[in-house]
């Protein structure tokens, strides 16, 4: 029991990886180090972190999802350190990638209920958990190309401040909305036509997230240039 729940936390630590590479790879001209000595810092720090914090999750009995909130904040600053950017771009991107990966959790939460109809989020297994790191991983490649070839120019040239903080605004609602839609119990979902209305849902907004952020990135494009031509 003791090495399923360890088995279990591991890999939700461990989607700290690809939530980094993501953060990396859109400032990928304002790192502080070279690219490989940040992979090689931040996969020391992360992967020596996942395991402390898995081991302690299992020991105390300690809420995963309690310890990976703090760890966000905690690695926010050290996120901070790792790039020469300032606070408006840092939480715009960092804040962008917590939304964006919050969504894994959910579809884990969905694959984890149809394993196990009568669990709930306090007895997440293994598989939904490996199933989670799958999707961030996914996700995180899927997103790597456009964030290092488009976005990063936008992290780099637009000094609009108050453009940053509405982003960070816009991340955090759905961010914070994805925390407080956990199933506690499956049974909920498992309702009526809960279960498939909960993955439309999570669908919908992830899809309505992406579209704000190409928003976004287009926008913005049109403000540079008109300030272009002004010059």
């Amino acid at each position: 029991m003791e090495i399923n729940r360890w088995l279990s936390a591991f890999p939700q630590f461990l989607v700290l990886l690809p939530s980094a590479a993501s953060c990396y790879y859109t400032m990928k001209n304002q790192l502080r180090y070279t690219p490989r000595k940040t992979v090689v810092l931040s996969g020391v720090i992360l992967i020596s972190y996942s395991i402390l914090c898995s081991c302690f999750c299992t020991l105390f009995r300690m809420d995963v999802n309690t310890l990976f909130l703090l760890s966000l904040v905690l690695f926010f600053f050290i996120f901070r350190r790792m790039v020469i950017s300032d606070l408006p771009r840092c939480l715009a991107v960092y804040v962008g990638v917590c939304a964006v990966q919050a969504f894994p959790a959910q579809f884990a939460y969905s694959f984890d209920a149809f394993l196990h109809p009568t669990s709930g989020m306090a007895n997440f297994s293994p598989e939904a958990a490996f199933f989670q790191l799958g999707i961030s991983c996914l996700i995180a490649a899927v997103f790597a190309w456009p964030a290092s070839q488009y976005f990063f120019q936008r992290v780099g040239s637009l000094d609009f401040p108050g453009v940053w903080y509405s982003t960070v605004v816009f991340s955090a609602v759905f961010f914070v909305f994805n925390k407080i839609a956990v199933p506690k119990s499956y049974a909920t979902i498992h309702t009526g036509r809960m279960f498939f209305l909960f993955l439309l849902l999570e669908i919908c907004l992830f899809a309505v997230l992406i579209a704000i952020y190409v928003l976004f990135y287009w926008s913005t494009t049109v403000i540079l240039e008109h300030a272009k031509l002004k010059e």
